[in-house]
């Protein structure tokens, strides 16, 4: 079991005496259960796990909001009384299954404060967004939980001097030798093919060899595809199909219907993939004009692209061997601005703290001559700051220049194979590693706070 970024913001929740109930989101496979798992073991919690899809007749008893009834029957799958145990957690597994156990989560909050209570589930959007409840706003927390980060990789491999170092680093640059350098490039290599999804990760540890991840790979794509029949029905279910297997394909692409199907109507391309989206099988990465502050003002919802659940997967999805990825700097792939891209993307998605639901921009200006795209912005620290990914060592940045000429962002970032710098040409350049992406954070802050004050001195 995998330690997590998110175990320092489970560890505040549970400490907090106005605490709520805590609905945690996320694809399937990405590890929510046993994150929960992990973390009562870890706080000497006694875990109460209920799996609600395997007892479908309980919707009616949590339908009645009667804590009475409800315990009544939760006691008798627990085999004790929940509320008697002197250090209890109760999880509601896949709740999706249960409805009305959604609506009854703020009961457990008003009537049984002191009782920590944390849900979870698969497809949980698809309940969502048909639930006939009232939603107990105000009265339960949300959680957001994806693929493992390249950080969280290096902790669960055992790289604790790695970590120390792109800890240093990110604090100061000159910490990093080229040694270092060679060794997280090498082992950034291997997370690229394994990916972050905890059952392929798992794998690949037993042997340290990222080839014994391709069965897990392949067997989670299918996994995903079968799970198209829960919400997908028909011909729906026969363009879900499709349009899924071809979205790692599409990664780093503006959304075109006709690239997905080009015989079925746009409106039910569309309709396939929001049902995509909703199993969170990928992200929509929205265009923003970037004229100010917050960049969801003025993002396009029908202007986007795409970006998938997971680089592990997209590799196998391509068919891309581990041969083909660990040496990446050395040969030219069709799909390795792709592959940078997706990881780039999916470490950003997941950079704020977890209460926060993951949303990511680019922007893009489409005219008859002079194209340009930013691969993503983000606007964090009150500031607006465009991010180039490039899959080498080298690469024009025509786009990113005419985005500084023309917006008013004190930084720009580019990520690379290359070792850290600053540069003044004539805007504020940060260049990273791309397996620096779990530090940018921090670094992005601090060069943003310089640039208010004067040029950096490190190159």
């Amino acid at each position: 079991m995998f330690s997590r970024s998110i175990d320092q913001e489970l560890s505040a929740w549970i400490k907090r005496p106005s605490r709520k109930p805590l609905l945690i989101r996320g694809a399937r496979q990405v590890g929510k259960s046993t994150l929960v798992r992990r973390f009562a073991a870890g706080q000497g919690m006694d875990l109460v796990e209920v799996n609600l899809e395997r007892h479908p007749n309980l919707n009616a008893t949590f339908a009645t909001f009667d804590l009475t009834k409800i315990f009544l029957e939760l006691d008798s799958i627990a085999g004790c009384s929940i509320r008697s145990m002197k250090n209890p957690l109760l999880f509601l597994d896949e709740i999706q299954a249960t409805p009305a156990a959604l609506a009854a989560l703020r009961y457990f909050y008003e009537d049984l404060p002191g009782l920590p209570v944390v849900a979870a589930g698969s497809l949980l959007e698809f309940a969502l967004a048909k639930f006939q409840y009232s939603m107990p706003v105000g009265r339960i927390e949300y959680r957001y939980l994806g693929p493992l980060s390249f950080t969280e990789f290096l902790a669960a491999a055992g790289q604790d001097f790695l970590l120390k170092v792109l800890d240093d680093a990110s604090n100061d640059v000159t910490a990093l030798s080229d040694h270092s350098h060679e060794q997280l490039s090498k082992a950034h290599r291997q997370f690229l093919y394994v990916g972050g999804m905890p059952e392929a990760m798992s794998q690949f540890l037993i042997n340290q060899d990222p080839n014994d991840c391709q069965a897990v790979h392949q067997s989670l794509l299918d996994t995903f595809e079968g799970d198209l029949a829960k919400y997908c029905t028909g011909s729906a279910l026969l363009r879900a199909r499709q349009i899924y297997r071809q979205l790692p394909l599409q990664v780093g692409h503006k959304v075109k219907y006709v690239n997905f199907s080009a015989d079925e109507k746009s409106r039910e391309v569309k309709q396939s993939l929001e049902q995509l989206a909703m199993a969170q099988l990928w992200y929509p990465v929205r265009h923003s004009s970037c004229q100010g502050l917050p960049l969801g003002a003025t993002q396009s919802d029908d202007v986007r692209k795409v970006l998938f659940l997971d680089v592990g997967l997209m590799n196998r999805s391509l068919n891309l061997r581990w041969s083909h990825v660990a040496k990446l700097e050395e040969r030219a792939l069709c799909n390795e601005g792709a592959i940078a891209e997706q990881y780039i993307g999916q470490e950003l998605l997941y950079r704020r703290e977890s209460a926060q639901k993951p949303n990511l921009n680019y922007w893009l200006r489409e005219k008859k001559v002079g194209n340009a795209e930013v691969d993503y912005v983000i606007d964090d620290f009150q500031a607006i700051v465009p991010i180039e990914v490039k899959a080498g060592k080298s690469g024009t940045l025509r786009s990113l220049q005419y985005f500084m000429e023309h917006h008013k962002s004190p930084l720009a970032v580019r990520f690379d194979l290359n070792k850290p710098s600053l540069q003044l040409i004539p805007y504020r350049l940060l260049s990273l590693p791309l397996y620096m992406s779990g530090q940018c954070g921090r670094m992005i802050e601090t060069e943003v706070d310089a640039a208010k004050t004067g040029p950096g001195n490190w190159t």
